[in-house]
């Protein structure tokens, strides 16, 4: 016989019960469960919670409706493994114990040769700072020494700018570290292509393009970039080195996103757009974009692409398998930052993620402290905040889910880590559609 959950009676007839699409979502904030059930699963849900947690009372009502013996109780273990996986034999919610470092950004120069408007990196920094080999050394030391399973994400400035950039590849490489790159492209030639075909360890090549046409490209990434940006993209592509598009959206580009993604499709490229957020350093007002209206721009784009491809470009803006999301076991209430993600500048300052580098947040130097004492040290300093600390996240029905979205949304918006996302309600109406999107698959309890 299945076992019954272990939620208390109590607990469960004081859950939010809500329609969503042509089902109804069931959830408990406070232990971060989360339910889409169908009609006949919601009956077996509202008898579990009457009953104390009887299963046989579900397997005799399932007999009443006419199906047998062995159909009702297959029925009943396969209701009762999705309550489990949907979170409701928690009896508290707390965030897992995750291992630390699962990615680490390394600018190794604050050099550029384009001037973006909304780049996190501040102009006034894009002096000649590189960093130095013994810099390096330590981060591959201490990385591995960390997580060898850690990947490193080479970023800058521009990557591409600084002559060491080969040697810190190999170094990457023969430490049996993986590493993936992010660059502008418009450096990339067909010798660097080839260069970089030969390393075992790289992951991928993220390139950043915000638009198909000069145009459009020009106004956050000058005139005249657009074919270098192309040049670089197709001598990746001929050495079969796999690649990413990632257009950042503002209001002068989001015309041209459907055009980008047919494109990264074409070429065999993952699309990976971003949102544009607020940060310290933005130049340009004028850029800002209404987020909900960007959001369903892209949920649109999202369906037309999914009707023509095995791959689905998710608005949230990452490449996806064209799967339906489900509730997860393990919750999710903490942005990894500082614990699974850091950020590493030229110098060896360590933030905790690429996006909150100010000054105020530092939380050591890599030439000085060991990583595993940067993390026990911003647990102490209480810079990472669970979602369950956030007064508009923790009674939310998507707070295990969620996690309280991204920090650096919440402190450059509201000048606080403990705020919520400034994207909140376009994360929430994301959830709510990914939700209703499940009515569309087989219920585990609804059908034959």
């Amino acid at each position: 016989m299945p076992t019954a959950i272990k939620t208390a009676p109590g607990n469960v007839t004081a859950q939010q019960i809500e329609r969503c699409g042509g089902g109804y979502l069931l959830s408990n904030p406070s232990i971060g469960a989360l339910s889409i059930l169908h009609a006949e699963e919601s009956l077996l849900f509202i008898l579990l919670s009457a009953s104390s947690g009887e299963t046989g009372k579900l397997e005799r009502f399932l007999i009443d409706l006419n199906y047998d013996e062995t159909t009702a109780h297959e029925k009943t273990a396969a209701f009762l493994k999705k309550l489990d996986r949907d979170g409701w034999n928690r009896t508290t919610l707390e965030p897992p114990d995750s291992k630390p470092l699962h990615a680490a950004y390394v600018a190794i120069t604050l050099r550029c040769n384009l001037k973006c408007p909304y780049c996190f990196q501040a102009f006034e920094s894009r002096s000649a700072m590189d960093m130095e080999e013994a810099v390096f050394a330590r981060i591959t030391d201490e990385v591995k020494t960390t997580n060898p399973d850690c990947e490193i994400i080479i970023t800058g400035g521009e990557p591409f700018l600084t002559r060491r950039i080969f040697d810190y590849l190999d170094l990457l490489d023969a430490s049996e570290l993986r590493f993936s790159i992010l660059t502008n492209g418009t450096l990339i030639t067909d010798r660097i292509a080839r260069r970089l075909d030969a390393y075992q360890r790289l992951t991928k090549v993220q390139v950043s393009i915000d638009g198909i046409t000069e145009s459009t490209n020009a106004i956050t990434r000058g005139k005249g970039s657009l074919p270098k940006i192309l040049a670089g993209i197709h001598s990746l592509r001929n050495h079969g080195i796999p690649l990413a598009l990632a257009p950042t959206i503002h209001s002068k580009n989001l015309h041209e996103l459907e055009d980008l993604a047919r494109f990264a499709l074409s070429i065999g490229a993952e699309f990976s757009p971003n949102n544009l957020r607020l940060s310290a350093h933005d130049q340009r007002s004028d850029l800002s974009i209404n987020d909900m209206a960007a959001y369903e721009a892209l949920k649109e784009l999202n369906l037309r692409l999914a009707a023509e491809t095995s791959t689905r470009h998710s608005p949230a803006g990452k490449s996806t398998p064209d799967h339906t999301p489900s509730c997860r076991r393990e919750p999710k209430l903490l942005c990894g930052m500082a614990r699974t993600l850091i950020s590493i500048d030229y110098n060896g300052d360590v933030y905790p993620c690429h996006l909150l580098a100010a000054k105020e947040l530092k939380l050591g130097n890599i030439m000085v402290n060991r990583i595993r004492e940067i993390i026990d040290g911003a647990e102490a300093r209480r810079v990472r905040i669970s979602a369950t600390q956030i007064s508009k996240c923790k009674t939310c029905k998507f707070v295990a889910l969620c996690g309280g979205g991204c920090r650096a949304g919440a402190y450059y918006s509201f000048g606080s880590l403990s705020r919520e996302d400034n994207l909140c309600d376009v994360l929430y109406r994301s959830f709510t559609d990914k939700f209703i999107g499940m009515q569309h698959a087989p219920s585990s309890v609804g059908s034959e």
